[in-house]
């Protein structure tokens, strides 16, 4: 991938909130950005909430992968460990929202 700026603007991206209970709850800290032109999809993982001053004052740690874009789609199209993983994941969240 090259190192072009991104500017993120409400015409490329989508925001997803979760339900979150008022008191102690789970909650994922991740992104997923896909490149179209550069053909993958990054994934980000944080342990931090989305805050300043979580990065200012705590200590704190962020992951990320670039996956390169599946060429085949549909049956018989092979999917990796992770892959599943996330995908299971997702669906879970999902299950749990008030009202599914």
């Amino acid at each position: 991938a090259n190192n072009r700026n991104y500017i993120l603007t409400p015409e490329n991206y989508t925001l997803f909130e979760q339900y979150v209970p008022e008191f102690g709850s789970h909650h994922s800290k991740f992104f997923l950005m896909y490149y179209e032109q550069e053909g993958f999809l990054r994934v980000v993982i944080s342990t931090a909430n989305n805050r300043k001053w979580e990065y200012e004052a705590n200590t704190n740690a962020v992951w990320f992968q670039d996956f390169p874009v599946k060429q085949k789609q549909g049956v018989g199209a092979k999917s990796s460990e992770f892959e599943d993983d996330l995908v299971r994941y997702f669906r879970c969240y999902k299950d749990k929202r008030p009202g599914t």
